[in-house]
């Protein structure tokens, strides 16, 4: 499956887990394909303005076992795909433990977990990392992969509905402008046109001199 292909279809790289899949099944249609090898991330779809997003999954085992090998996966995905959007997703959860990291499973009673699978690398740094990486892609965590299933399929339709996007409805989306003070005014004043807040900056020459 190539995802050049220009429509919305969710697109399932083949190593995904069954679980993920068989959930995503029940809601929607989907394709399963080499994504990875093709230099995709682990799921991949076309937003509703045409940006195509790109969603690799990693659990806390796999970050706590080789963050470096998780960074240079993350570095090709955005050099071979600059121009998409990249999420990281984070699945599972960990917690602080005296000689590391403990990994949370939750188990068949309801709210009920228990810790596994101790690691001894400190938390700390794994934060760290989700800190700077925060800088270059989205970063989003779901406890384990019933939430990613759900995770995955909310994203997707949020990605293609075209009316009552979150805050948009209230925010007015800001594009580039070659004077700062007019996207300055245009934000203090809700309903103030580019070509109106652009006469008056040409006029009185910054915001404060325009509400004085």
């Amino acid at each position: 499956m190539s995802t050049d292909v220009e429509d919305s279809t969710l697109a399932v790289d083949l190593n995904e887990p069954q679980l993920i899949t068989s959930l995503l099944a029940q809601s929607i249609e989907f394709e399963v394909g080499p994504l990875n090898t093709n230099g995709d991330s682990d799921y991949t779809w076309l937003t509703l303005e045409g940006t195509r997003k790109q969603v690799e999954r990693k659990t806390w085992a796999e970050l706590l076992g080789s963050i470096d090998a998780v960074e240079e996966q993350m570095q090709r995905h955005l050099n071979e795909r600059p121009d998409d959007e990249h999420v990281f997703l984070l699945e599972g959860m960990a917690v602080a433990m005296p000689k590391g990291v403990g990994l949370v499973e939750s188990t068949k009673k309801p709210n009920v977990y228990i810790v596994k699978g101790q690691r001894h690398e400190r938390l700390a740094g794994s934060y760290a990392w989700l800190y700077e990486i925060g800088k270059y892609v989205e970063v989003v965590y779901t406890p384990s992969g019933e939430e990613t299933a759900t995770m995955l399929l909310a994203m997707y339709n949020a990605d293609q509905k075209e009316e009552h996007r979150t805050l948009q409805r209230h925010i007015k989306k800001a594009d580039f402008h070659p004077n700062p003070q007019v996207l300055q005014l245009m934000g203090v004043a809700p309903g103030l046109g580019e070509k109106r807040a652009s006469a008056l900056i040409r006029n009185h020459g910054t915001v404060w001199n325009v509400l004085s």
